[in-house]
């Protein structure tokens, strides 16, 4: 065989190379276009011969059992989900009332000396502020209960609340 009619036959093979390449890189594109525009949407919005070409590996065939399995996932819809408790922030109020709190002066605590380390006591002292009022004679003692005195239990129990 003569170079010459080597070259032709690799001309000729090359010709029917590139047609038989023309019509996979057709028909890769036109199945590639049919993925992106199903209903719904099952590729990218940029799929193309490319993406198609580069999945072909990974195909495999399906049963009916599947396929519709598939589809029924493909049809399910997409829920939104609603906070269950929308916060809604007021920054004026949150100011407001932090500057209240920052302003608020802190009182003394109040103690008496005679109810100091014993609990006893102090339950007895509570229990009396319970079934007494200012002005009222003590059950107990029978002396006359001061505002002072009143109001001193008031601070020391509301305080440990």
């Amino acid at each position: 065989m003569s170079l010459e009619s080597l070259g032709y036959k690799c001309k000729d093979a090359k010709k029917a190379y590139d047609t038989v390449r023309s019509n996979l890189d057709s028909i890769a594109a036109n199945i590639a276009r049919k993925i992106k525009n199903t209903s719904p949407q099952i590729s990218k919005p940029t799929y193309n011969k490319n993406d198609f070409e580069a999945e072909i590996s990974y195909a495999k065939s399906l049963s009916q059992q599947e396929i519709d399995k598939c589809n029924e996932v493909l049809r399910t819809k997409n829920l939104e989900a609603i906070p269950i408790f929308p916060i809604k922030w007021d920054v004026n109020k949150i100011y407001f009332a932090i500057n209240q709190i920052l302003q608020h002066q802190v009182q003394e605590r109040v103690t008496i000396q005679r109810l100091e380390g014993n609990t006893e006591k102090s339950d007895f002292a509570k229990k009396g502020l319970e079934i007494h009022k200012a002005g009222d004679r003590c059950a107990f003692c029978g002396n006359i209960i001061t505002q002072d005195t009143y109001e001193n239990l008031i601070g020391i129990f509301l305080l440990m609340r």
